[in-house]
């Protein structure tokens, strides 16, 4: 399946390499020996770890399982002794005692060797790190020990059973690993390929791919022509080349980016006999690298064009990064601040008092600290800073430095001794201000007396005279309504008509008394609802009847919606009757042709009266006039109807004492709408007045 023996003799002398670039740990133990660590690779993974090669080789693998795990570590060792394959997730201890969670594979190989595969599961690295493995890394690392010792392992007793060990630990670790790897002779054609590889390029098995080249592979032409240049090249230099990106084509129309390793193989003399090639598929990465770069770049322009400064320092207080914005307010340049300490912006005071924020948050391990202080401006000028600093932290949440928010508040300072210098001007104009308002009070407070006084009397004598002329108004009335009945002799045409001028006069002087007086009673408080509950069908029907003279002698129409079934309502039954009336009396009055159409809605909170008419309605500059008193609108029309301009101001507090609101809206020459709310709250009030 995989190279000869003899192939294998001159591979084995590079296979630590192959090893040490691999993201799995291989570990071999010896479970003689309480499972002493007789190799291991040396890659990211045993750093993360936290331990190098020298302080662990040699030394129980026991001592890095977790306590909690050994019992399942001991019961995997035991199936893995009892010639079984074993998978098993567990965790690890590192250098630090933090907790590493993996993925091992253990097989058995001879009876004094066990392989460990183990995959890292617990840490997501961050895509910076992810790019840090270059050439000169790696080659520093195995450089660290002797390839040769690797093979040393398989060499104790009989040199064949270590061969044999050796090959069939390899063929164990290239079905493991997510790695693609091949090998090639000096002609490019193939010692043999893992299984990755062969499904990668569409074969059965790696054993067919023997002795074959890439002539009628899957590849596309100028691919195959640049893989093939580049292994000549290592084969022809003997030179290999570690973790080089490129970009590959299939004919499927598959494309990837790949991580590609080419190392050229010695034998014995010295001499090249073939070419191993190990990649992996690193599209993935590269994505993510191009988006954190894009990232990156946007996240840099954004802070290279913020207003405030903006600055990361190292735990040694250095700056390791600042945006334009902290040199134009620290007037010094970024070539002097970069790698430059904090303290090059302070004096003595500040240094102290920065350094003890800056150790109390690394002391606590999290938060953020707001603080202000003086620096002294390239210049020599003094200016006063305000800084926010919070903790910065790396991929592992290990605190490596703060950063934070610089901003310059001169200005604000400045501002704020001349508010101070203000306020105090202000207290001394306030103060006396205060004695001269409270002077103001008094003198206000006898005017409001006298007011209130007046108030009285005007009621009282509002009382007192509506009462004084309603009475020879009744006698009017009642008289004009004897003579017109005709029983103590007949009129003339002309007497007739004399009368009930009188009559019509009498009931307007009478309608306007009384709707003064009840204005004045309302201001005065002396209205209050006689709340109860009453049928809105039979209340609106009242109306009908005692208004249908008046819209029947102006062939008008008058509709009613809502009421289609039976309606009852709290409120106060003669004041919502007077609410209406005046509205529906307004509207036949104003309206010469068409209809008048009263909508009732009952809603969850309130009842909704809507009144439409088909009038002369009102023009906009006229709006403010409607529910003000004795103001009446300037048209031949409306001076041509009889009204003393009260009744809508007193139907506007007959709503509001019910706790509704009324609005109107009209279009001149096209009609007008009232509409005004009757509150449902009246309904509690009224229960709680018939409990008590």
């Amino acid at each position: 399946m995989y190279p000869n023996q003899e192939f294998f003799k001159n591979f084995s002398l590079y296979f630590p390499k192959i090893l040490n670039i691999l993201d799995e740990l291989i570990v071999v133990l010896n479970p003689k020996k309480e499972f002493e660590l007789e190799y291991i690779n040396q890659n990211l993974f045993l750093d993360r770890l936290g331990f190098s090669y020298n302080n662990i080789i040699g030394k129980s693998f026991l001592r890095l399982i977790h306590p909690k795990d050994k019992k399942i570590f001991t019961k995997s060792l035991k199936k893995v002794l009892e010639k079984s394959n074993k998978k098993q997730k567990l965790r690890l201890l590192g250098i630090n005692r933090n907790p590493f969670w993996i993925e091992m594979e253990l097989k058995r190989i001879s009876k004094d060797k066990i392989v460990c595969i183990l995959r890292d599961t617990s840490l997501q690295k961050k895509l910076e790190e992810k790019f840090k493995l270059n050439e000169e890394k790696f080659q520093k690392i195995t450089n660290t020990i002797p390839e040769i010792r690797f093979w040393n392992l398989f060499t104790p007793k009989k040199h064949e059973d270590a061969l044999q060990n050796s090959i069939q630990m390899l063929n164990m670790i290239m079905e493991n690993i997510p790695q693609f790897i091949y090998w090639k002779d000096m002609n490019l054609n193939y010692f043999g390929c893992n299984k990755n590889y062969a499904n990668l390029i569409n074969i059965k098995s790696p054993g067919s791919i023997v002795a074959k080249n890439d002539n009628n592979s899957l590849w596309e032409k100028d691919q195959l022509d640049f893989i093939l240049k580049n292994e000549t090249e290592v084969l022809k230099l003997k030179k290999a080349q570690y973790h080089i990106i490129e970009y590959w084509k299939l004919k499927s129309g598959k494309e990837f980016w790949v991580d590609v390793n080419r190392i050229p193989l010695f034998n014995s003399e010295g001499n090249v006999v073939g070419l191993l090639v190990t990649f992996e598929d690193v599209s993935e990465k590269k994505l993510a690298e191009y988006q954190l770069k894009k990232s990156e770049k946007n996240y840099r322009n954004i802070l290279e064009n913020i207003k405030e400064g903006y600055f990361e320092i190292d735990l040694d207080g250095n700056f390791t990064f600042l945006n334009s914005s902290i040199c134009n307010i620290t007037r010094y340049s970024r070539k002097t601040l970069i790698n430059s300490n904090y303290q090059i912006l302070c004096d003595e005071i500040a240094k102290l008092k920065i350094f003890n924020i800056l150790n109390e948050l690394y002391r606590k391990g999290e938060g953020d600290r707001i603080f202000e202080f003086e620096q002294k401006t390239n210049d020599g000028e003094i200016t006063h800073l305000e800084s926010s600093v919070y903790l910065c932290y790396d991929a592992e949440s290990k605190i490596i430095g703060f950063r934070g928010i610089l901003r310059d508040i001169t200005e604000r300072k400045k501002a704020e001794l001349l508010r101070q210098a203000f306020n105090q001007e202000l207290k001394k104009e306030v103060d006396l201000r205060t004695q001269e308002l409270k002077l103001a009070n008094e003198k206000q407070q006898l005017y409001l007396d006298q007011i209130l006084k007046t108030s009285y009397f005007k009621t009282k004598f509002l009382s007192t005279m509506s009462h004084e002329l309603r009475t020879p108004l009744n006698a009017i009335l009642g008289f004009s309504d004897l003579l017109l009945e005709e029983k103590n002799g007949l009129l003339n045409r002309e007497q007739k008509e004399f009368i009930v001028d009188i009559k019509e006069s009498a009931e307007h002087q009478f309608d306007m008394i009384k709707h003064i007086l009840d204005i004045s009673k309302i201001e005065s408080g002396q209205i209050t609802l006689n709340i109860q509950n009453f049928s809105l069908n039979l209340m609106v029907g009242q109306l009908r009847s005692s208004l249908r003279p008046m819209y029947n002698k102006k062939n008008l129409k008058f509709v009613v919606k809502g009421l289609d079934e039976e309606k009852r309502i709290y409120a106060d039954l003669i004041r919502l009757k007077e609410i209406l009336l005046n509205l529906l009396s307004n509207a036949i009055k104003y309206t010469i042709v068409g209809k008048i159409v009263l909508t009732i809605k009952e809603n969850d909170n309130s009842w909704q009266f809507i009144l439409r008419d088909t009038g002369i309605g009102i023009a906009k500059k006229d709006y403010p006039l409607i529910f003000k008193e004795f103001m009446r609108i300037d048209s031949p029309y409306v001076r041509s109807v009889p009204g003393s301009g009260l009744g809508l101001s007193l139907t506007k507090r007959l709503v509001e004492l019910h706790g509704g609101q009324i609005e109107f809206c009209s279009v001149l020459g096209s009609g007008t709408t009232f509409l005004f709310t009757i509150s449902k709250k009246l309904e509690n009030i009224a229960i709680a007045k018939d409990q008590n």
